[in-house]
């Protein structure tokens, strides 16, 4: 599998002032796959995931039902991984639970953390007989990528401290000959060179490395994008790209202003990036505005912890003071108030604000074949659809305004049909080519989910297709609560979207998507 991609997709290389790199050996359009690895090198289960994410399909097999409809079982000797069935539980044994199992066995109660558990899966498939360790050309690309340990050791002293303890805990419970700085060494090779695993719409829940993918380098202005089906990783094209040109990907999120981009660089990889965008942002002052700054913080300091309302507040104090909408930190904090609305059962918000993601945001700052504007565009169709099956018709709140005289008005609500604007989005998914880089999974959920709300409607005595002008109108409703979230001074006409979608769907093509 590993020798295909070098020799008929892409190529290692040197990359001038980097290093080595992975270079395009054929042209790829927008949303091919240059990469698709189907076994990993390494893909282990964040440890608060254990206990409700399978670890042999990482949730591919269950993905889109509700957690009702889940049900995983331990391994019945050590206790620590969970498992769809007996099939995800062998592909698991047959990568690497077998020879952890003991070990993990022996620790019960106390569960290693997710970093010692996978350099532990490591050494002990490095000490396995031939059949089941790696491959001798998977090998000699673990040994030849960089690891950066005396970068960490000088340069980030608890990140050194916590790979020396989780050495350390490897060294002891494997029963390895293998010396300690050499666990150490590829203890740093995995700090340096993994992956967050996640699910197919982006959320985190493990970690995955693969030596030939850690090739990769990093460009803020990136040609290729990463996503998780399950254990298979894909690399897909967001532009086309010529035979000959260096596939790159973003190392952190490059919606971020360029201090916070740099900062991320340098505190995890050890290298201050000098792309063309970079050399740009770099000429603009590094301080930013105090209410910009203080987004930052509050983004930093309450993961996990936030109050809608205080989301609200900061987002509209930027607006407000006429930072754009679609310039971070506004950018991800209506990520997390979106996510805070659906954990407070505010749903009818949380649809309203991830409309306002969807139609004003997300066009201005990914390419249309992005697979995060699909995944935003789905969340939007899911939260629709569960508050149609809550009330035939949603209450919308419209925010009110003041205007620059002082002249307040008032707050009022919209009355809408959530079913349509989720058959709507869903449509526009399936039917406009919009999801080219998105994973099969995803893919095949969207379209199902399609086909469901479509023949609901249809049960009810309504073809969507002919409804054209009743969607419009609720589609208006639902972008006038959306913009009253940020208020109607900002710029809110999306660059690479119509206002509206249009509906010209025959369900006869539903296969070609």
């Amino acid at each position: 599998m590993l020798e295909r991609f070098s020799d008929s997709m892409t190529t290692p290389g040197i990359a001038p002032r980097i290093g080595r790199g992975l270079f395009a050996s054929a042209d790829f359009d927008t949303g091919d796959d240059i990469l698709h690895i189907q076994t990993p090198f390494l893909a282990i289960l964040n440890t608060e995931k254990l206990d409700d994410t399978c670890a042999g399909c990482f949730g591919k097999r269950y993905f889109g039902k509700t957690p009702e409809e889940i049900q995983l079982r331990y391994c019945s000797s050590c206790q620590v991984p969970k498992y769809c069935d007996k099939t995800c539980q062998i592909k698991d044994w047959h990568l690497g639970h077998r020879f952890e199992c003991s070990v993990f066995k022996a620790l019960k109660p106390r569960v290693l953390p997710t970093n010692a558990r996978a350099v532990l899966r490591i050494i002990l498939r490095l000490a396995a007989p031939a059949r089941s360790a790696y491959s001798p050309k998977e090998l000699s690309l673990l040994h030849e990528l960089e690891s950066h340990s005396d970068e960490i050791r000088d340069k980030n002293p608890a990140s050194w401290e916590r790979i020396t303890l989780s050495a350390m805990a490897v060294k002891h419970y494997s029963g390895t000959n293998m010396k300690l700085d050499e666990i150490l060494e590829i203890s740093a090779k995995l700090e340096v060179n993994s992956f967050s695993l996640t699910t197919a719409t982006y959320d985190r829940i493990g970690m995955y490395m693969h030596p030939y993918a850690a090739i990769m380098n990093h460009d803020c202005h990136y040609n290729a994008i990463v996503g998780f089906d399950g254990p298979q990783m894909y690399v897909k094209a967001i532009r086309p790209i010529k035979d000959g040109e260096q596939i790159v990907i973003s190392y952190v999120d490059a919606t971020s202003h360029y201090s916070i981009r740099k900062k991320e660089l340098l505190e995890r990889y050890y290298f201050t990036c000098r792309c063309d965008r970079c050399l740009v942002d770099e000429q603009e002052p590094l301080a930013m505005p105090d209410a910009v700054a203080d987004a930052y913080a509050l983004l930093e300091s309450n993961s996990g912890t936030y109050e809608g309302d205080k989301l609200l507040s900061t987002i509209t104090d930027l607006t407000d003071d006429a930072w754009p909408l679609s310039n971070q930190p506004v950018v991800a904090l209506v990520d997390e108030y979106i996510a805070t609305l659906i954990s407070e059962g505010e749903m009818a918000s949380a649809m309203s604000a991830a409309a306002l993601r969807y139609r004003y945001i997300d066009p201005n700052i990914y390419p249309e074949a992005h697979s995060l504007r699909v995944v935003h565009a789905w969340t939007l169709a899911k939260i629709a659809i569960d508050v149609s099956h809550t009330d035939v018709m949603a209450v919308l709140k419209v925010y009110g305004s003041t205007t620059a005289d002082g002249v307040v008005h008032p707050g009022e609500e919209s009355v809408v049909n959530p079913g349509m604007i989720a058959w709507s989005v869903l449509n526009d998914l399936v039917f406009e080519d919009h999801g080219r880089c998105v994973v099969p999974g995803l893919k095949d959920t969207i379209r199902r989910t399609y086909t469901q709300v479509h023949d609901a409607f249809l049960e009810r005595g309504t073809d969507m297709r002919e409804m054209d002008d009743q969607v419009h109108v609720e589609w208006k409703k639902v972008l006038r609560a959306a913009k009253s979230i940020v208020g109607d001074h900002q710029a809110m006409t999306p660059i690479n979207a119509p206002l509206l979608p249009t509906f010209d769907s025959d369900l006869s093509d539903l296969d070609v998507w």
